[in-house]
């Protein structure tokens, strides 16, 4: 059956075939003048369905969401969950402030309508709580974090590209922070176990005092914050290069970006002496691969390929740089 829809902004006219269209379908967009309105109500959805997609109330009957706005990029974004975002649309005028309220509420929907949409290998994708911290930032750490250490795929599946990264950099410096203090701590604490030694052999003191040179927590709280916060940056590059090459078309650098820095999450083993530092940079590599797998929707193949052409690259510079400094 042929269903007739008519876009109340600008006329434009087209039959779709019915039968076609999902029964939860209720929202268009005209492709001529990119104007949102609901066409028709979305059929009911049994009880057991389950995936459903919840109804846009924010978008009632005749109401029409206009073109223009700044949080146009937001709607380009859940239209077209892989795409850079790139929009041709005009400004919003100054007195648009009514219009553009409407488009941020129908992308609040929008977003939530996402989270709850099945990603690929029939996963159910979880939110990221850190997005949307309702219970406090404290709790919202928390649970971004126990959701990357153990539902990686999911939590990853759930990311969407975003223009604004801040929030994302500030989950990896207080990992980061959390790590370091962990790390001054016992290094402290070995020290001071370990000082009998150090007065019957110099070269153990010598080698304890490099460990536990004499420098702030403050200054090593912001040289590292300044170290780590670089590291993050040429490390999503890096990965961005990769990722370009072998899958142009599912490239993001907002997504590899928010999978680096979640990824880092295992990084808070370092708070358990000995092995965790070591169990948890293992554990946020195989985070990153796995992320990167599910945020940009590739094979893993394609991962693996982009990845392991990485790492080796990455080896044979550290061996070359080790050769090197030995030779000097």
């Amino acid at each position: 059956m042929a269903l007739k829809i008519i876009c109340p902004a600008c006329s434009f006219t087209r039959e779709v075939d019915e039968g076609k269209l999902p029964p939860a379908a209720a929202i268009a967009t005209c492709p001529r003048c990119k104007a949102r309105f609901r066409f028709r109500e979305p059929a009911a959805q049994p009880e057991s369905a389950e995936y459903p997609v919840p109804d846009d109330d924010l978008l009632p009957p005749g109401a029409v969401i206009p073109p223009y706005g700044p949080n146009r990029l937001d709607e380009d974004l859940f239209s077209h969950p892989h795409g850079n975002g790139a929009s041709s649309r005009p400004a919003a005028p100054p007195d648009a402030k009514d219009e553009l309220e409407s488009r941020r509420q129908a992308a609040e929907a929008y977003r939530r309508a996402a989270e709850l949409a099945p990603p690929p290998d029939e996963l159910q994708a979880l939110s990221n709580p850190w997005e949307d911290p309702y219970e406090g930032y404290p709790a919202a750490f928390y649970q971004t974090a126990v959701r990357v250490l153990f539902a990686a795929p999911r939590f990853f599946a759930g990311l969407v590209p975003q223009k604004q990264l801040g929030r994302v950099l500030a989950f990896y410096l207080i990992v980061g922070l959390i790590q370091i203090v962990a790390e001054q701590f016992w290094l402290a604490v070995f020290a001071k176990v370990l000082a009998p030694r150090a007065e019957s052999d110099p070269q153990f003191a010598q080698l304890l005092s490099l460990l536990t040179r004499d420098m702030s927590l403050p200054l090593v709280l912001l040289a590292r914050t300044a170290f780590i916060s670089l590291e993050l940056f040429i490390t999503a590059i890096l990965y961005h290069m990769m990722f370009r090459m072998v899958a142009p078309a599912k490239a993001n650098f907002s997504l590899v970006f928010q999978v680096i820095a979640y990824a880092a999450a295992p990084a808070l083993l370092g708070i358990i002496p000995v092995l965790g530092s070591l169990t948890g940079f293992i554990w946020s590599i195989a985070c990153g691969v796995v992320g990167c797998r599910y945020a940009l929707r590739i094979s893993w193949r394609q991962t693996l390929l982009a990845l392991g052409h990485l790492y080796c690259i990455l080896v044979l510079v550290f061996l070359q740089v080790s050769i090197a400094a030995q030779g000097m």
